[in-house]
């Protein structure tokens, strides 16, 4: 107070008679002498100065963390700002905590430890809070909409402020702040699926099914969970459940990993055999599939979490990505044929052909078992480098044994060659029949009927080229 000065306006008005004569007078920073009683005056003139200052003051959040959530309450770390707040120092609290809304409904309240502002800076914080949730039905209106959508607005306010300045506290100070937040914007184009494998039968029936993925996370609010689980389909028919396997962390404005374990459910319908049929085709063929990931659960550290839950539900991610090989697997990887008896005199160049035996080795790219229970095949023959004859094998029932050893077996099938390998296949058939062992090429296509746990899956087109021998004369 030794340095205080004011600045003077006065006004005169002097009136004789009939005549009257005004004076205007001011002059500036004028110094003023005191004794320490003019600080009395400062709890007076003090609050609505506190109260302007408060009101001009703007409240900022750059990142919001929840976690430990549960029906009534969860932990916030907020990382923000308080800026304009004037010439003095202060420390800024909230002793009743601050009421939250949303769209005009009041979510609950948050508690926020006490801020130190600087002079004509404000201040940066970093604080722990704890939100108290007074309308779940609200807060889970609320949670869906900043999960689906682009931003969204907070409406924050109190009536008991306490402001601590120049040795004095002012209480019962009003304060409501509007605050825009970003939100995850359905967490579209947001995940990637890395890498996905089906390693074993599911003891809850199906085949398990885990996943790496990554997701980003776009919006100014983090969620730091216990876990979270989904819905997977593919062409409108539901794949299976899948789950975060421990804690699932959403990084604010950032990118975090997550491992997720589930299962492909059994199939029943048509419908449901042929999307699990598509997938696995399309895999086999090194192509991707096109997912749509369903929210399902959130939990917390005492389980699943009612509002929150209701409000994961909401969440549909589509356009997701199954990824394929990178090089398509070979699931034929060798064909034998134990014994084959071929009958010229029904025919030189489409002779009937017949085998008790005929191997496959099938090399699932996954864990799970597969059996084939029936296959056909449409197979060249070449000799020499050159195709020289073909069998089109019809259904044929089949056996797998635990190694993935398909036996099956044909009879009475044309080995035919075209006209213009007949030269080819007499060399073949030469060779075939004046040596122990012919050795020779087998190319084509195999469509198969297999059984799984997730179904029975006819799979077709199956690519094989391989080398293989027949015992001659």
């Amino acid at each position: 107070m030794k340095a205080l000065q004011v600045d003077l306006q006065l006004s005169t008005e002097l009136n004789i008679g009939q005549y009257t004569d005004g004076l205007q007078f001011s002059q500036s920073n004028v110094a003023i002498t005191t004794d320490d009683s003019v600080t009395r005056l400062i709890p007076i003139v003090g609050q609505p100065i506190v109260q302007q200052i408060v009101d001009g003051a703007t409240l900022s959040f750059n990142t919001i963390v929840l976690s430990a959530p549960t029906d009534t309450n969860f932990k916030l770390v907020l990382n923000g700002a308080i800026e304009g707040t004037g010439p003095f120092s202060a420390q800024i609290s909230f002793p009743q905590g601050l009421t939250v809304a949303w769209q005009g409904k009041t979510l609950g309240s948050v508690t926020m430890d006490m801020i130190q502002t600087k002079p004509d800076e404000g201040a940066q914080f970093n604080l722990p809070g704890e939100f108290t949730v007074t309308d779940q039905d609200a807060m889970g209106e609320f949670a869906s909409y900043l999960i689906n959508n682009k931003d969204f607005v907070w409406d924050i306010y109190t009536d008991s402020v306490s402001v601590n300045a120049l040795g004095f506290t002012f209480s019962a100070i009003h304060m409501e702040k509007f605050v825009t937040l970003s939100g995850t914007n359905g967490f579209k184009d947001a995940v990637v699926i890395n890498s996905f494998d089906l390693p074993s039968n599911d003891p809850d029936g199906g085949i398990t099914l885990t996943a790496k993925s990554t997701i980003k996370n776009p919006s100014q609010v983090g969620f730091d969970l216990n876990g979270v689980s989904f819905n997977a389909y593919y062409d409108g028919v539901l794949l299976g459940p899948l789950g975060s396997e421990g804690a699932a962390v959403f990084p604010p404005q950032g990118a975090g990993d997550l491992s997720m374990k589930g299962r492909l459910i059994h199939q029943d319908s048509a419908e449901g055999l042929k999307a699990v049929t598509t997938v696995f085709e399309n895999y086999l063929a090194a192509n991707n599939s096109i997912v749509t990931i369903e929210g399902a659960s959130a939990s917390g550290p005492n389980g699943e979490v009612g509002w929150l839950t209701a409000a994961f539900k909401t969440l549909k991610i589509e356009g997701v990505v199954l990824p394929g090989p990178a090089t398509k697997p070979t699931l034929i990887p060798s064909v034998t044929i134990k014994d084959m008896e071929i009958d010229f005199t029904k025919s030189a160049y489409s002779p009937p052909a017949s085998s008790k035996q005929i191997q496959a080795q099938i090399k699932n790219p996954f864990g799970f078992p597969l059996s084939v229970t029936s296959l056909n095949m449409d197979a060249f023959a070449s000799y020499d480098g050159k195709t020289v004859a073909e069998l089109k094998i019809p259904d044929e029932k089949a056996t797998t044994d635990r190694s993935g050893i398909v036996s099956t077996q044909f009879d009475n099938v044309p080995f035919a060659s075209p006209d213009s390998a007949h030269s080819g296949f007499d060399s073949f058939i030469s060779v075939l029949t004046s040596t122990a062992q012919a050795q020779f090429g087998l190319s084509g296509t195999a469509n198969a009927l297999t059984s799984t746990a997730a179904g029975d899956l006819q799979l077709n087109n199956i690519g094989f080229d391989v080398q293989t021998s027949l015992a001659g004369k």
